[in-house]
């Protein structure tokens, strides 16, 4: 490619058009322009004959939505983008033409025009004899770096530029709006309007602090340098415009599909290093919710399927009748155990079974020491009849049962049987 012409179209027909024939090899401008209106495009059909037309549309018409992308719909994005962005446009989804400009892991960019203005648009061409190569929002167009934004005055309008996919439009007389957005965020440290705006044309006279004025180039020049730059146009799906494909578009072919390469093995390592990390991890969990199941059921077989034996069990509970005076049994023997000098941690819970027709809980603990069952028997008395068991030395811990009554309940029942 050598020459290029470059059309900014306006919103409406009688608005004027702006043009310019440039050299990308020489770097040169050979003729630029303002047409008082669309109609006059026919004047520029005999440039189109020895260049490539990129066409630049108002900002306005222009938004940029952001979406998460299922994984079904990666092979089919185009056909996804209307359902997943419906809830994020204003008008009705079958009016308006969508276009992806970048996807990155599972997020897209899009770009979001109204079908009735992009025919428009196409008409206005056709009628002058003009087949648009790429169509781009104006303000894509200017130069970016990461962490300025750069804008241009062109006619009527300024330019803004603040990411690799963000950008708008505004009118001289809408500058003010700007102001007060950046005025209201100067506190926030992640907002890109607190960054400097470089501009190439000469900042408003009532401009505020954050211009930082730069050398002074033509809009017209600044945009046909930086259109090529970003490889993506409107005219996709119903749009896309049947040209030949040129031969310098396919220099660097071959780089571009290494570097794709390249990027793809490194993301199936990446993924495959999480995937054993998530695995240990999963491991790691499943073995401590076992052993919190067998020590919650006392429970030592092995542990085939927990959420089955676990729902097993809960389902049995519950389908057990209410037991009575339980609840007091075990507050009861826990202010006992607390009013001891026996540590909660050096006693060993073997098993607790409460037998509702005779109103007894029977225990089996063990204890480092045989003074220590003398203790918890004296402590138990107070609340309860207890009756001991044998005691019985396991290597360096004693272990015994303990049946207990609880008196009030015993004298009630007594009661209740006469």
């Amino acid at each position: 490619m050598t020459d290029i012409l470059v059309i900014r179209l306006p919103e409406k027909a009688d608005q004027s058009v702006h043009w310019i024939h440039y050299s990308v090899n020489e770097d040169l401008i050979k003729d630029y322009g303002k047409l008082n209106q669309v109609s006059e495009l026919t004047e520029l059909s005999a440039l189109s004959l020895r260049s490539d037309i990129q066409v630049l549309l108002p900002g306005q018409q222009v938004s940029i939505q952001s979406c998460l992308l299922p994984k079904r719909a990666e092979k089919k994005i185009d056909q996804a983008l209307p359902a997943l962005l419906e809830d994020s446009v204003a008008d009705n989804i079958e009016r308006l033409h969508f276009v992806a400009l970048e996807v990155v892991k599972e997020r897209v960019t899009v770009a979001v025009i109204a079908h009735s203005y992009i025919q428009t648009c196409l008409d206005w061409l056709a009628h002058a004899g003009l087949q648009a190569t790429r169509m781009i929002p104006d303000w894509l167009a200017l130069p970016y770096q990461e962490g300025e934004i750069t804008a241009v005055k062109l006619g009527n309008d300024w330019l803004f530029r603040e990411g690799t996919y963000q950008g708008f439009t505004l009118e001289q007389e809408c500058l003010p709006i700007l102001y007060l957005v950046k005025a209201g965020q100067d506190q926030t440290r992640d907002s890109t309007l607190n960054q400097n705006i470089r501009s190439f044309s000469s900042p408003p006279e009532d401009s505020s602090f954050f211009w930082q004025a730069g050398a002074v180039i033509p809009a017209l020049t600044v945009l046909a340098r930086g259109c090529l730059s970003p490889n993506i146009t409107l005219l996709s799906g119903p749009y896309r415009q049947n040209r030949t494909i040129r031969m310098p578009l396919l220099k660097g072919a071959a780089a571009v599909c290494m570097a794709i390469l390249c990027f793809v093995i490194l993301s199936v390592i990446e993924k495959g290093l999480i995937f054993h990390r998530l695995t240990q991890e999963i491991k790691k969990t499943q073995i401590k919710a076992e052993q919190a199941y067998q020590a919650l059921f006392l429970k030592p077989q092995k542990v085939v399927n927990l959420k089955a034996q676990f729902n097993a069990l809960t389902n049995q509970m519950k389908s057990q009748p209410k037991v009575p005076h339980l609840m007091d049994f075990l507050a009861q023997i826990a202010i006992g155990i607390a009013n001891m000098r026996i540590q909660p941690r050096d006693m060993h819970w073997f098993a607790l079974r409460y037998a509702r027709e005779h109103h007894s809980l029977y225990l089996q603990i063990g204890v480092n020491h045989f003074s220590e069952f003398e203790q918890l028997r004296n402590g138990l008395s107070e609340k309860f009849t207890v009756e001991q068991g044998v005691l019985v030395q396991e290597k360096k811990r004693v272990n015994s049962t303990f049946t207990l009554k609880n008196k009030t309940v015993e004298a009630n029942h007594l009661k209740v049987t006469k």
